[in-house]
C-alpha cells in the first residue's frame, strides 16, 4: 500500500488553505490550491496536487511558473525600494523647486552638494532605513575636512531635504525621518567665534600692501576707502543705482538699502562700478558682480596675510626673511607663507602640531585673521560709539538690533588696555 505523505509530499495546511511545499535548487517555494483546508477538501487538494506536480514535467512546468511569478514579484519589490532611495527623491526635489523664482540657482548648488555627499556616504541607502547614526557618522566624516559652521551648513540643508520628504511621504513610508531629524539638531558643530574689527593700524598695512603703485592698486585702494567709509559688505559695494545723493541696492535676503552718500562717496562708487562690464540698457550683470567681487575679496585676503607676515619677526626669520621683503614676494609665496603661518599660530594655540591638524582645522586656521568683512565690524563699532546701537542700526539696515549688536565690539586685549591706561 503507498504512503499517501509520501505520495503527496509538501501537501500542507497553508493558512486557511491547502498549500503544496516544494524545495528546488535549495530554496522553499509554497504554491497556494485556493483549497479551504479540512479533512473533506483532502480529495480535491490531491486531484489539484495530481494535475500540477504527478509526473516530473507537470514539476517541472509548475516551478518554472512559480519562479516566472516570484521573479515578477521581486521585480515589483525592488521597483518599490528604488522609489525609497535618497537618489530618487533628490530627483524629485529638484524637478519640483528648480522653477521656484525666489529659490537661487546657487542656492540650490549648495543643496545639492548636501545631499549628494549624504548619497555618497551611505550608499544612497533607502530611506526607511536611514537613522541618527547614520547621520552622526556622517557629521564625524564632514567635520574631518569642514569647519563646524561648514558642517552645520550641509547638515541643515539636508534637513530642509529630510523634511521636504516628510511632507510628500503621502504613503507612510518613512515614519523613521521625523525623529531622525529632530535627534540632527544634537549634531551641531559650529561654536560661536569672536568677530574681528580691523583695527586703525592693520587697515593702513593692508592699504600700503595694495597700494602698489598699478592701477589694480589705485582701484583696491578706492575699493575699501568706500567700503571703510559707509560699512557695507563686499559685493554690496558694486550693486545699485545712485540719484542725487541717494544710493539705493539690493543687499542680504534681497533688503532694498537706501543710503545718503557725501561727494567723495558718490565719486569713489562711480570709480569701482566703472570697472564693471554694463548691456545695452547699461545694466551690471550678477556674475560680471560676482566675478570682480570674488577678485578684490582675493587680493585683500591677500594683502591681510602679507601684513600678518609683516608683523611676525620670528616667523619671517626661520624663511631668512625681513618685514620689508614682504612687499615684494610673489603671490603664490604669499599664499603659501601666509596659510603656513595662521596654521602655526592655530597650532601653537590649540596646543597641537600642524601635521596633527585635519583638513577641518587647517580650514578653520585660515579664518583666524582680519578679513575685507572685518572694515564692517570696525564701522558699526565705531558708529555705534559715536551715533548709537540704534541710529547705527537704522543706517546699516538690520531689521534686529541684536544683529547690529553682534557686530559691535571691542577685544579683551583692547579693553584691558583701556582699563589700565586710566
Amino acid at each position: 500500500m503507498i504512503d499517501m505523505k509520501q505520495q503527496y509530499k509538501g501537501l500542507l495546511k497553508r493558512g486557511n488553505n491547502w498549500g503544496i511545499k516544494l524545495n528546488y535548487l535549495g530554496k522553499s517555494q509554497w504554491l497556494n490550491t485556493g483549497i479551504p483546508y479540512g479533512d473533506d477538501t483532502r480529495k480535491e487538494a490531491e486531484r489539484y496536487y495530481d494535475k500540477h506536480l504527478k509526473t516530473n514535467r507537470k514539476r517541472n512546468s509548475t516551478i518554472q511558473r512559480l519562479n516566472d511569478r516570484l521573479e515578477l514579484i521581486n521585480k515589483e519589490k525592488e521597483k518599490i525600494r528604488e522609489k525609497s532611495r535618497i537618489s530618487f527623491h533628490l530627483e524629485k526635489y529638484l524637478t519640483e523647486r528648480k522653477n521656484d523664482p525666489k529659490i537661487k540657482q546657487s542656492t540650490m548648488e549648495h543643496y545639492i552638494l548636501a545631499v549628494k555627499s549624504l548619497i555618497a556616504f551611505t550608499d544612497d541607502m533607502y530611506l526607511h532605513k536611514l537613522s541618527y547614526k547614520d547621520m552622526a557618522a556622517l557629521t564625524h566624516s564632514l567635520a574631518l575636512r569642514m569647519t563646524g559652521y561648514g558642517v552645520d551648513g550641509y547638515l541643515a540643508r539636508i534637513r530642509a531635504f529630510l523634511n521636504w520628504v516628510i511632507l510628500n511621504d503621502e504613503e507612510d513610508r518613512f515614519m523613521n525621518l521625523p525623529k531622525v531629524v529632530m535627534q540632527m539638531k544634537l549634531l551641531k558643530q559650529g561654536k560661536k567665534k569672536e568677530k574681528r574689527a580691523i583695527t586703525k593700524q592693520e587697515y593702513k598695512q593692508v592699504m600700503s600692501f595694495l597700494d602698489d603703485g598699478t592701477l589694480w592698486g589705485d582701484y583696491m585702494v578706492a575699493y575699501l576707502t568706500f567700503a571703510n567709509q559707509v560699512g557695507v559688505r563686499l559685493s554690496e559695494c558694486l550693486k545699485g543705482t545712485i540719484k542725487g545723493d541717494a544710493w539705493t541696492f539690493v543687499g542680504k535676503r534681497d533688503r532694498v538699502h537706501k543710503r545718503s552718500l557725501n561727494d567723495i562717496q558718490i565719486a569713489l562708487w562711480t570709480f569701482i562700478t566703472s570697472k564693471l562690464p554694463t548691456d545695452e540698457n547699461g545694466l551690471n550683470s550678477p556674475i560680471d558682480i560676482k566675478n570682480l567681487s570674488v577678485r578684490v575679496s582675493k587680493a585683500c585676503t591677500r594683502a591681510c596675510r602679507q601684513m600678518l607676515l609683516f608683523n611676525n619677526l620670528d616667523f619671517l626669520k626661520r624663511y631668512e626673511l625681513r618685514p620689508e621683503d614682504v612687499y615684494g614676494l610673489s603671490n603664490k609665496k604669499i599664499d603659501r607663507l601666509g596659510k603656513r603661518l595662521l596654521y602655526t599660530i592655530y597650532a601653537k594655540e590649540k596646543g597641537t602640531t600642524i601635521s596633527r591638524m585635519t583638513l577641518a582645522d587647517k580650514r578653520e586656521a585660515k579664518t583666524n585673521n582680519v578679513s575685507f568683512h572685518s572694515i564692517r565690524h570696525a564701522w558699526m563699532t565705531k558708529s555705534v560709539k559715536e551715533k548709537g546701537v540704534e541710529n547705527t542700526r537704522a543706517i546699516i539696515g538690520h531689521s534686529d538690533i541684536k544683529t547690529t549688536m553682534g557686530y559691535t565690539h571691542m577685544s579683551q586685549y583692547e579693553t584691558s588696555k583701556e582699563y589700565i591706561k586710566n
